[in-house]
């Protein structure tokens, strides 16, 4: 009657034995999707550009100073994006024009 004993641990064993690697890889096949998914999104973050607004006078009595600068800002972005980007992503510039204008006149009031 030794052997009955040592049979059941087996038989009980077994089931256990199964119930684990089922569970290892289920948990494997979830953190290989979790970690695609997350490489997924770094991708598609990756392709977004990077957007660099400017706030300059394209109109107006300061159109002299903010034309030169717009120029100059779109070659340096088109260099960098010629040479690679930015931490591999591309550079997008926005441009604002503040349109600055000269307050109108007073008229001296007639005493």
């Amino acid at each position: 009657m030794t052997g009955a004993p040592t049979f059941l641990c087996k038989l009980i064993r077994l089931p256990l034995i199964a119930a684990v690697m089922v569970g290892c890889v289920l948990a494997l096949a979830s953190s290989a999707q979790a970690q695609a998914q997350a490489q997924a999104q770094a991708q598609a973050q990756a392709q977004a550009p990077i957007r660099i607004g400017t706030f300059l006078s394209f109109t107006g009595p300061g159109a002299f100073l903010g034309a030169p600068a717009l120029a100059t800002l779109k070659l340096y972005v088109d260099l960098v994006n010629a040479q690679g980007g930015l931490l591999g992503r591309r550079l997008s510039l926005i441009q604002y024009d503040v349109g600055i204008a000269p307050a109108p006149r007073r008229q001296p009031s007639a005493a």
